[in-house]
């Protein structure tokens, strides 16, 4: 067993140690089948939202809620690099709505549609060697090893907001738990949401439960991390406008 010196060990536990990792940021998972009102939901949880989406036609179904409308400022999605530098941005009120006030919900929809784009990015660019290797971003290796790393510094960017909500939504069918939907997407898709769920502090799927009437049937959150900023919501399935009373509320605690 070889011996390593005491100021090696010492250097080598100063460099290494970190704070356990805590989560301030109250983040919300929405998903349902598409076309069900995600956007509009999540877009009613905040008095001024900045929603980036994916979807070139993703705010279209704000218009005929006006005064849902005028709360919102749309961000085209670019990539999760991106994503991760501008959301710090956002929540240090250095981009704001258009009545210069600072945004207090930020939306991501959808996050499904955002990872499919990311992974079609990579294999049309290519991925470059290192060090004679093949790099860990290519298609031919399983996708999961791609979308975990990706999105994992968008996560930790979001993790330690205290005054922007974070709002993520997805096309998806109800799966496990754990990871919702996960019966019904590849490999990609589901990794990036296990690593999506240990930041989520509520997670909801959204469904019709008759004639312009709709329910949200609220799930735990597994293992995840976000503890301390979870909502514990009174009924197991909640009306909509019930939902956002739920978070109004959530919102002004501490």
């Amino acid at each position: 067993m070889p011996t390593y010196p005491k100021e090696d060990l010492l250097k080598w536990l100063e460099k290494k140690s970190r704070k356990p990792e805590e989560i301030t940021a109250k983040v919300i998972s929405i998903f349902s089948e598409a076309g069900v009102g995600k956007t509009v939901l999540a877009c009613r949880l905040g008095k001024r939202v900045c929603l980036i989406t994916d979807e070139l036609q993703g705010s279209s179904s704000l218009a005929n809620h006006p005064e849902v409308q005028k709360n919102v400022r749309v961000v085209p999605w670019r990539d999760w690099d991106f994503t991760a530098q501008i959301i710090p941005v956002i929540e240090a009120g250095e981009f704001r709505h258009y009545d210069g006030e600072p945004f207090d919900v930020i939306v991501l929809d959808t996050i499904s549609g955002m990872i499919a784009e990311e992974l079609q990015s990579i294999v049309k660019t290519g991925a470059a060697t290192q060090q004679g290797k093949v790099s860990a971003e290519v298609a031919g290796r399983p996708d999961y090893l791609v979308s975990e790393q990706r999105i994992i510094p968008v996560m930790k960017a979001i993790a330690n907001l205290e005054r922007c909500m974070v709002v993520l939504l997805s096309h998806q069918r109800l799966g496990d738990k754990l990871t919702p939907g996960a019966n019904t997407r590849m490999d990609a898709h589901a990794a990036a949401f296990r690593v999506i769920n240990k930041y989520v502090s509520v997670m909801a799927y959204l469904r019709m439960a008759g004639p312009k009437k709709r329910e949200l049937k609220v799930l735990p959150t597994g293992d995840g991390i976000a503890v301390k900023s979870r909502y514990h919501f009174p009924s197991e399935v909640v009306s909509d406008d019930d939902f956002v009373a739920h978070i109004e509320k959530w919102k002004e605690s501490k």
